[in-house]
């Protein structure tokens, strides 16, 4: 099965007319067009596109937009979704394939959400019976309470590419980084690295996703989607970079002066049923049946620099 198959390849997608935005054709690694009643357009790079809404999905590392080129655009980001038992083999997909996404209003991990409403929880229900093995979104998760005993730091990697565009860091310095503060805390140092799209829709769940060991303390993630589903382990997460944990990463700063966040199972759930509102099933997306809500509730988190002390020496 082919990346374009899985969901995965960057577009733009340029939105001419009025809502419902139907996307009416698909070619392979994702690119679209919108069918309206004036010319179907489509954008070949973020930044090259006319004034007004667009939607954006994945990274295009060849011909790189940075969110902070974006500021003041009406745009959509369209990626993976922020919840791990919608992506991948799990309770909610029964087939290796990308079934669901994520859509941020304005940037590529959300702040602020709406409430989950009894609408959005209907369609998330209904679309569990035609993609998982439960007809309740909350019976995709099992959270655990949170556990502080552990004497390992976990770092979640992302691609090299992403370091390099998003944040100009080399792997090797957040590698360095990272040991030399564990170090500084007699915590021993794992290294998860990031399975790819081919390791992540064809294998088991157990073993592309993350599975905590008795010695994890926490994990480290940069800019990932992985964040919830450590948390749903009872495991605090250190977001560096964008997340989609909300309120519940605990950053950078408070893991150097010991201040770990420790989160609860209602807490967890909480925050799934505001991610839940921009979970969106791929047919949701290229029918345009989320461009008829209203966005007006929605923030995203604005990009953030790594710390100082990544870049130190470069």
């Amino acid at each position: 099965m082919g990346l374009s198959e899985l969901g995965y390849g960057f577009g733009v997608y340029t939105l001419v007319g009025q809502p419902p935005w139907r996307l009416w054709r698909t070619d392979r690694g994702g690119s679209v067009r919108v069918s309206t009643d004036r010319a179907q357009t489509r954008g070949q790079h973020v930044r090259d596109c006319e004034r007004g809404p667009l939607l954006w999905r994945g990274n295009a590392f060849l011909n790189f937009t940075h969110p902070r080129d974006m500021q003041g655009r009406e745009y959509w980001y369209w990626d993976n979704p922020l919840l791990p038992q919608f992506s991948g083999p799990s309770r909610a997909c029964t087939e290796p394939r990308k079934f669901y996404n994520r859509l941020v209003y304005r940037g590529l991990f959300p702040d602020r959400l709406p409430v989950l409403t009894e609408a959005c929880e209907q369609r998330i229900n209904a679309n569990l019976r035609q993609t998982g093995t439960v007809s309740r979104w909350q019976d995709c998760f099992e959270p655990r309470d949170c556990d502080l005993s552990g004497d390992t730091v976990v770092l979640a990697l992302p691609t090299q590419q992403c370091l390099t565009h998003y944040y100009r860091v080399t792997e090797h310095r957040l590698i360095e980084t990272v040991q030399r503060v564990c170090a500084s805390k007699a915590l021993r140092l794992r290294i998860r690295r990031k399975p790819t799209p081919q390791e992540k829709y064809h294998r088991s769940r157990a073993e592309w996703q993350y599975r905590r060991r008795p010695e994890d303390l926490c994990v480290v993630g940069v800019h990932s989607a992985i964040g919830m589903e450590v948390l749903e382990q009872g495991v605090p997460y250190v977001a560096l970079g964008g997340h989609g944990c909300g309120g519940l990463a605990t950053t950078w700063q408070e893991f150097v002066e010991n201040r770990v966040r420790a989160h609860t199972v209602t807490e967890f759930m909480q925050w799934c049923s505001q991610l839940i509102t921009q979970t969106w099933l791929r047919a949701d997306l290229t029918e345009g049946a989320w461009s008829v809500r209203s966005w007006h509730e929605d923030s995203a988190q604005p990009f953030r620099q790594l710390e100082t002390e990544f870049h130190a020496g470069q």
